[in-house]
Parts: C-alpha cells; structure tokens; sequence
C-alpha cells in the first residue's frame, strides 16, 4: 500500500503534515498520477511538433500540434497549451493567416506574462512581430 504525504507551510519551511494511505484518497492519489503522467507523456510530442514547425513542415506538425493540444486541454495543463498554441501560430502565420495567429498570440503572450514566464512572453512577441511584418503592418 502506497501513502500520499502532506506539507504544511510553517514559518520554518514547508514541513510534512500527516501521511494518508492511498486507500483513504484514493481518487486524489489516482488522478494526479494519471495527470502527471498525461503531462510528461504529451512532453515528447510537443518537442515534436515544435521541431517540425522549426523545419518549415507544417503539414506534418499540425495534426501533432492539434493531437498533443486535445490532450493538453483534456487536463488544463496552461503552460503546454501555451506552447503548442504559438507554435500553431507560426503555421497560421506561414498560411497568410495572420489576424488568427495575433489574437492567438496576444493571448498567449498575456498568459506567459502573467504566470511569470517572461522568456516565452518574449518568445511569443517576436513571433507576433513577424507575423506582423509578413502581414506588411507596422511593428510596435
């Protein structure tokens, strides 16, 4: 039998706060560990499509981008579904379709800032601007 064990937040440090068998909570256990595995499991399959798109072969990358996304959303994960979505936008940016690549990316870039990942905020608005510029629209 495998137990779950709990921190507390104390003033010296998180410290650990009781241990539950898994038979106790077992649907909290069973669900983060099906969520953590979904979440590394989809890791692989981002890279993938990130590394097509960086290739130029988009037709390749969509349906791994798109696949990986469903599975994503299925399990809220923001962070991966931030990074398959500016990589959907490089398609649509490729495509000629740059006002759903910007309202995709000005999102995107929003959420990156607000979690605190101001790396792929950057990211995100240099693919914004390029966009743009294939778009023949000033940059900001």
């Amino acid at each position: 039998m495998s137990s779950v064990l709990f921190f507390e937040k104390t003033d010296r440090g998180l410290l650990p706060a009781r241990s539950l068998h898994s038979k106790q909570i077992p649907h909290l256990r069973l669900g983060f560990g099906r969520i953590g595995d979904v979440v590394r499991a989809t890791d692989p399959a981002l890279n993938l499509g990130e590394m097509l798109v960086k290739q130029r072969r988009f037709e390749e990358a969509e349906p791994v981008l798109r696949d990986t996304l469903r599975v994503l959303r299925a399990v809220h994960f923001s962070e991966g579904i931030n990074r398959g979505e500016m990589q959907l936008a490089r398609i649509l940016i490729h495509r000629g379709h740059y006002e759903d690549a910007e309202r995709l990316l000005e999102r995107v870039q929003d959420e990156f800032a607000s979690a605190g990942q101001p790396v792929a905020a950057l990211e995100t608005a240099a693919i914004r601007a390029m966009g743009k510029l294939n778009a023949g629209e000033p940059v900001n």
